[in-house]
């Protein structure tokens, strides 16, 4: 079978111990990076951490059902815009179908898994990622943009979707500092709003992800 080029991150959030652990076996197998959970908490947990190219995910799962939390993650910012999502699930009704679709999931499969048609199914979402990600860092992450430590972490979290209060809560500064930076930001990225960017801040983040370590002098990476 042909592998992604690349090694993806995949997260699967199956609360069924030896289901999960099959499915995380056999995509480590195929060259995936493979995290997992057993519920919707440690998921959503997951996602804000390894920020994930690909998630499969069951609906009945303890916490959250699969369709509450995929939209939760959307609505809130937290899932990164080129992250694809799949349900695998035992409700194989036209109306949960639906209702997985209507999360903005990618696909729907159900079980029992049939493991060919799960991992052409990745590949090809994987495919599609890839190819967004890679637009959008090279769209958003230009060599002429250039920022100081404070406004990369005031961006960073404008990304991950963080209100003015919550950004100056974490980095100990007023609500009127957090506000001069992200006009300030405005201005050097030539944007008018938070959508605009927040595409920016996602696209830099993927590119400092994608590129290589950098090297000293002896050619060794720089730990």
């Amino acid at each position: 079978m042909d592998h992604i080029p690349r090694q993806a991150t995949i997260l699967c959030i199956e609360d069924e111990t030896e289901l999960r652990e099959e499915i995380s076996e056999e995509l480590s197998g195929a060259g995936y990076r493979v995290v997992t959970a057993g519920d919707s908490q440690s998921g959503a947990d997951l996602v804000s951490c390894c920020v994930p190219d690909l998630i499969l995910c069951d609906v009945m799962i303890p916490g959250q059902n699969g369709f509450e939390l995929i939209s939760d993650l959307r609505a809130s910012g937290t899932l990164a815009e080129h992250t694809a999502v799949i349900f695998l699930t035992a409700l194989s009704g036209r109306e949960h179908r639906l209702m997985g679709l209507a999360c903005s999931a990618d696909d729907y499969l159900t079980k029992p898994i049939d493991l060919d048609i799960l991992h052409l199914t990745i590949r090809n979402k994987l495919e599609r990622a890839f190819k967004y990600r890679d637009a959008l860092g090279a769209w958003s992450s230009g060599p002429d943009i250039h920022l100081s430590p404070r406004e990369e972490q005031v961006l960073e979290r404008i990304g991950r979707g963080d209100t003015t209060t919550a950004i100056a809560f974490e980095l100990g500064i007023s609500d009127h500092t957090v506000n001069q930076y992200i006009k300030g930001l405005y201005r050097k990225l030539d944007v008018n709003n938070r959508a605009e960017a927040t595409k920016i801040a996602l696209g830099r983040q993927i590119s400092r992800r994608l590129a290589p370590p950098a090297k000293n002098s002896a050619g060794k990476p720089e730990r």
